[in-house]
């Protein structure tokens, strides 16, 4: 996790960095904020449509709860 708020820091501009650790913080179970994360990649890199697709079926699945 240190290494991804590292590169964060270092690579603002690099959509994947964000997306990276939205995986990360998904896999550790902080759906709250791997979606900020999800999305900050997409408003980075709009191209980047994975990060929104994962941001559009998260968010599905924390609101239905």
């Amino acid at each position: 996790m240190v290494v991804f708020k590292l590169t964060m820091d270092e690579y603002q501009k690099s959509a994947n960095t964000y997306d990276s650790y939205g995986d990360a913080l998904l896999a550790k179970g902080d759906s709250i904020a791997a979606l900020k994360k999800f999305k900050q990649s997409f408003e980075v890199d709009s191209t980047l449509t994975s990060s929104k697709n994962k941001a559009v079926q998260l968010e599905a699945i924390l609101y239905l709860k």
